[in-house]
C-alpha cells in the first residue's frame, strides 16, 4: 500500500524551489550572457539534477522541503527512466492540473507510472 499521495502545491512548491535555486546558481555563474540562454541553462540543468536526484530513491531540495519522495507503483525506488518521464512530465501537467482539476494529475502519475507520495 502507498502512502499518502503528494498534493499537487506542494509538487509545485518543490518544483519551484529547485527551479529558483538552479536558476539563480546558473544566472551567477553565467551573468554576462542573454536572459533567453540562462533560462534554457537553467531548464537543461533542471531536468537533469532533478531527474538524478529522484533516481533510485533520492530527493531534490524541493523534495525533500516539502517531505516527497517519487515511487513506482510497487513502493520501488523510481528507475532513472522513470525519474526522467516523471520530470520532463511535470513541466507540462502540473501548471495544467491548476487549470484543468485533478485529471491532469492523474494523467501524470500515468505518463510517468510513478508516483509523488508524501513522507510522514
Amino acid at each position: 500500500m502507498l502512502p499518502e499521495e503528494g498534493s499537487r502545491v506542494s509538487m509545485v512548491g518543490a518544483l519551484f524551489l529547485d527551479f529558483l535555486g538552479l536558476g539563480l546558481t546558473v544566472s551567477f555563474l553565467f551573468w554576462a550572457i542573454p536572459a533567453f540562454f540562462v533560462l534554457l541553462a537553467t531548464l537543461v540543468v533542471h531536468l537533469i539534477y532533478r531527474t538524478w536526484a529522484r533516481a533510485q530513491g533520492r530527493q531534490s531540495f524541493g523534495q525533500s522541503v516539502f517531505h516527497l519522495l517519487t515511487v513506482t507503483r510497487d513502493a520501488a525506488p523510481a528507475d532513472f527512466s522513470r525519474a526522467l518521464r516523471r520530470t520532463v512530465g511535470e513541466l507540462f501537467w502540473l501548471p495544467l492540473s491548476f487549470v484543468l482539476g485533478v485529471k491532469a494529475g492523474r494523467e501524470l502519475n500515468g505518463f510517468s507510472d510513478c508516483y509523488e507520495v508524501r513522507l510522514v
